[in-house]
């Protein structure tokens, strides 16, 4: 049986906890999340048109990556691209909130989805 006191912490690497070796086997515990590239895809561009309806929100993440808006609608589908979004709102708990609420969207989908675009990016 798991033994986890109310008081211990968990660190947390890449969107996910850190779990005791003596908790990872539970029966009831929900199955790791995965996300096809589609769907990663789709999220990234729901999270940078998220980002458009917004000036103050759109210009923070142009200033945060250095691309201009000209950049930014030319590399749109990038991977590449998709994964500075979704890095840029994972990097504030708040807007991820406000962004998972206004797309309906699970906010535990965006960890998986980083991890696709990331490795989609990477192979590039």
């Amino acid at each position: 049986m798991c033994s986890i006191s109310r008081n211990q912490q968990f660190k947390v690497y890449s969107h996910r906890a850190v779990i005791p070796s003596n908790c990872r086997a539970m029966p009831h515990q929900r199955t790791r999340m995965t996300v096809s590239l589609e769907e990663a895809e789709i999220i990234g561009l729901r999270a940078l048109a998220f980002l458009a309806e917004d000036e103050a929100r759109l210009d923070r993440f142009l200033a945060l990556t250095g691309m201009s808006g000209a950049e930014l609608r030319a590399r749109t589908g990038d991977p590449g691209t998709l994964l500075a979004v979704l890095e840029h709102l994972a990097g504030d708990e708040s807007l991820l909130l406000v962004f998972a609420a206004e797309a309906a969207l699970p906010p535990e989908r965006i960890g998986p989805a980083l991890q696709v675009l990331a490795g989609e990016a990477g192979g590039k």
